[in-house]
């Protein structure tokens, strides 16, 4: 679906953007982070509630071929940035934790952990069920947040069990969109409208947080992403998009959708590099893009040749 590589693309923009701060001469403008992380998960639960509709498979064989295509990438650039000294590690346990579980690489540990219960949401519940799921992850988010949050500063974002157990919430609501019948499409304005509305508000949110300091409701900023991302997707999915898309934007978008796994490893360390963030600005930005895409492209041939070559079952591609 041309949609979900529309989403998946402008997922790993806006998550690129938010790693520019120290590139950019107006910091502000590197923000965008949270609301791609939700297009993400909501993609990726629409995407594997398709998928299995297709092809009914067995929960050991389906979840072992989600890992492999997260973490055999990740190996991929895991290992040489060991040998690089970019992470260093004083015990077994850091290995273990920086090769199976990493902070600097988040999303990798979440989304493995969040395929489970989206597996049983997507096979075994009901409509009802899944929106009862949802509404009270989020209801339960919302409530809970306070208490895990550092108060004294913008930290649910800083606080990776915390916002994986948001970022379920648009996971389940991709599945549940997934399931329902495909709503007939009319003017692309209202989607528009609702678009231009839901990023007028939480940005405008944001601003306060900022100005009053009252972090204590910063909760409220990921319920407003969630409705943000809601109203991407039925932007993404109009078909007037689409053909716009098709027409002009088709292969690059198609490239960031295949890809955006492998931008968003490359991207984490080669951010970090206080040489590249010294240049002036835009060549440090430039230079910057365009190691990350080509890197991300080696990176997405070794992955699939190297898969392609091993014989065990384990890692057949699917």
């Amino acid at each position: 679906m041309l949609s979900l590589d529309i989403v998946r693309a402008a997922a790993i923009l806006l998550v690129t953007n938010s790693h520019l701060e120290a590139f950019l001469p107006w910091p502000a403008l590197a923000t965008g982070g949270m609301l791609g992380n939700g297009l993400f998960f909501f993609a990726s639960g629409f995407a594997v509630t398709l998928a299995l509709r297709r092809a009914g498979h067995g929960f050991g064989a389906w979840y072992a071929r989600r890992i492999k295509r997260i973490f055999i990438p990740y190996l991929l650039i895991a290992v040489p940035l060991l040998f690089l000294g970019w992470k260093a590690v004083s015990d077994v346990e850091d290995l273990l934790w920086f090769l199976l579980a990493p902070r600097e690489f988040w999303f990798l540990p979440a989304i493995a952990i969040l395929y489970i219960p989206s597996y049983w949401l997507i096979r075994h519940a009901s409509l009802r069920s899944t929106r009862i799921v949802l509404f009270s992850n989020l209801a339960t988010f919302v409530v809970v947040a306070p208490f895990f949050a550092d108060l004294s500063q913008w930290s649910i974002e800083q606080n990776a069990p915390l916002k994986t157990f948001f970022y379920f919430s648009l996971m389940t609501a991709g599945i549940l969109k997934a399931r329902l019948p495909e709503p007939s499409h009319h003017s692309l304005l209202p989607a528009l409208t609702r678009l231009a509305t839901a990023t007028a508000l939480y940005f405008g949110f944001l601003a306060f947080l900022a100005y009053t300091d009252m972090f204590e409701i910063q909760a409220l900023a990921h319920l407003l992403s969630f409705i943000w991302v809601l109203s991407a997707f039925d932007v993404a999915a109009h078909p007037e998009v689409e053909k716009i898309f098709r027409r002009y934007l088709n292969s690059s978008i198609i490239f960031l959708s295949r890809t955006t796994l492998q931008i968003y490893l490359v991207q984490v360390p080669l951010v970090t590099l206080s040489s590249l963030r010294d240049w002036p600005f835009p060549l440090n930005i430039l230079f910057l893009l365009t190691s990350i895409i080509v890197l991300a492209a080696v990176l997405a041939y070794l992955a699939k040749h190297f898969l392609d070559r091993l014989g065990t079952r384990w890692f057949r591609t699917a």
